[in-house]
């Protein structure tokens, strides 16, 4: 039993593995089957699952607040919002660390990482730092007026890659930039926060004045209170089926909808907390 099980992020890795990165600095691997040790004690096993938890004691030296992902490799990599610690990799059957302060790396607070199509390795830092490994060269980029590229110059949260190949990048408090890789042309798009992309190709953000707006080929959509949503969404994710969700609160309780159409289906969740995130 874990005394302590709050989650900060979670990674769906190889076969059915699931990966998660506690607040607490330490990460867990869950695996349906049991399967290779992680060389650290077994906190529990309860067939058919088995939970293998690691820190500092087996080589993981990281903050709290752990963003964890997997490469196609099958590498596992972790960062954190503390200064004083760097990224971690899994690999082989043991961690390693490095710190990305040689690297131009600013301090080492890292809460963002992707692999892109190409198996380039992108580390979203502090202050507009956005570290890249390709091809086992690192290298970093810096934001703002004496930067390189025109990356938020906050620290970067989120990283996804689109289905064109593009590169969607998220600052803290900043408006969303898109940096097509093969034309090297950045795109911003202001009061809009970047969510997902649906399967149909179609671009989904949150305005600052509380909207979903939709981005389809050429076509933008807005909706709001008046189309079913609630009064503050907060994250938009789409289910296996295509169709989005965005949860928030709507009059202060816990609130989802789904997209029906061109209308929100709206429910209330009055057992949960104000908000669902």
């Amino acid at each position: 039993e874990y005394a302590e099980f709050r989650v900060s992020d979670i990674c769906a890795g190889s076969g059915s593995t699931m990966w998660f990165g506690l607040y607490a600095g330490e990460v867990v691997k869950y695996e349906p089957n049991g399967g290779e040790k992680l060389g650290h004690e077994s906190f529990e096993t309860s067939p058919p699952g088995a939970w293998q938890r690691c820190g500092e004691k087996d080589g993981l030296d990281v903050g709290r607040g752990i963003s964890i992902f997997e490469t196609r490799d099958k590498t596992i990599w972790t960062a954190s919002d503390n200064a004083l610690k760097g990224v971690n990799r899994y690999q082989g059957g043991a961690w390693t660390h490095m710190s990305l302060q040689p690297y131009g790396g600013f301090y080492d607070v890292h809460t963002s990482l992707l692999e892109t199509e190409d198996g380039t390795l992108w580390i979203g830092g502090q202050w507009g730092r956005l570290s890249v490994l390709r091809e086992g060269i690192w290298v970093t980029y810096r934001g703002g007026e004496e930067g390189q590229l025109p990356i938020p110059t906050t620290r970067i949260v989120d990283l996804l890659q689109a289905s064109d190949g593009a590169i969607w990048m998220v600052g803290l408090g900043e408006s969303p930039v898109r940096l097509d890789i093969e034309r090297v042309r950045w795109r911003t798009y202001r009061n809009l926060r970047f969510q997902c992309e649906s399967a149909d190709g179609s671009l989904w953000f949150i305005s600052s004045d509380r909207a979903v707006v939709r981005r389809s080929v050429d076509t933008w959509t807005r909706y709001d209170l008046t189309d079913g949503l609630m009064d503050h969404p907060t994250r938009i994710v789409t289910d296996k089926g295509g169709v989005p969700w965005v949860s928030g609160s709507h009059d202060s309780t816990a609130a989802t909808t789904r997209l029906d159409g061109s209308r929100w289906l709206l429910n209330t969740h009055q057992n949960l907390s104000q908000a669902v995130g």
